[in-house]
């Protein structure tokens, strides 16, 4: 069991059950609507809005998320409610290698894209198709000078709008929880949005500032910048949210300065 979701869940009976329960509340009242879980680990999200009664996207790269989610959709019976993904989401489409560690907290991963010289090399040791295989059982020294288990998965990325077939609702809330890697996942969203009606969008945000600064590479820089002129020019207020599930509006001149989670929300 992990120290930080499982554990969570259950001493505490859930994971960020103030986020969750917002995010019921902003949907109670619209049973059409859907939600889009970006990052959806072990399915604290999705599964909770399924439960609901809702209509359900949820995308998650790691396998051993995705074998636990899967025996919860059966255990209550959601198949009809839940369309998952195994990919990660990025600004390119292509094949990734991701490197999950074992240990306190499972759900620290790592992805790196692969070129074609490492396509290869990875499809020779796994499935070609790179969905489901890996390999397991090597062990690294972290920082903190513990064994690690670390297993290497590969994967193909996709870009956000590749969703929206798939998506059987005209209006969502989506929450988004990648890791830092949320700027590169609403490069290519446009579209998403144009033909899905979204008035909230929960993100991790503790992570992804990091590329605000001057020291981070230009890419990841531009993409940051990218995502933020996107939200404020498409009339998105960033908040934060109370302990009682309020938004109060946060100063968009200081991001930096913005709290673990954010809501976008527009009228």
């Amino acid at each position: 069991m992990d120290i930080w979701v499982s554990k969570k869940i259950r001493h505490q009976g859930g994971w960020e059950k103030k986020e969750v329960g917002a995010v019921l509340k902003w949907v109670e009242d619209d049973p059409g609507m859907g939600f889009i879980d970006i990052g959806a680990n072990i399915g604290m999200y999705t599964l909770t809005l399924a439960k609901a009664g809702h209509q359900v996207v949820s995308v998650e790269p790691g396998v051993r998320h995705l074998m636990r989610m899967h025996r919860s959709i059966e255990l209550g019976d959601l198949h009809n409610q839940i369309t998952l993904f195994r990919n990660a989401v990025g600004d390119v489409r292509g094949v990734a290698k991701m490197l999950y560690f074992g240990g306190k907290n499972r759900g620290i991963s790592s992805i790196e894209m692969l070129n074609e010289a490492n396509i290869q090399a990875a499809s020779n040791k796994t499935n070609p198709d790179l969905y489901l295989h890996g390999e397991s059982g090597n062990t690294l020294v972290s920082k903190e000078n513990e064994n690690v288990n670390v297993t290497e998965e590969y994967l193909k990325t996709i870009w956000l709008d590749d969703i929206i077939p798939f998506c059987h609702f005209d209006r969502a809330v989506v929450k988004i929880d990648i890791e830092g890697h949320e700027h590169k996942a609403f490069s290519h969203c446009q579209e998403l949005f144009k033909k899905i009606t979204i008035r909230y969008v929960l993100m991790e945000w503790n992570h992804v500032i990091k590329h605000s600064r001057k020291d981070t590479n230009d890419k990841d820089r531009q993409l940051f910048d990218k995502m933020l002129n996107f939200f404020l020019g498409s009339g998105y207020t960033p908040y934060r949210l109370t302990k009682h599930s309020n938004l109060l509006p946060l100063n968009t001149s200081s991001p930096t300065g913005w709290p673990e989670n954010v809501v976008w929300y527009r009228e």
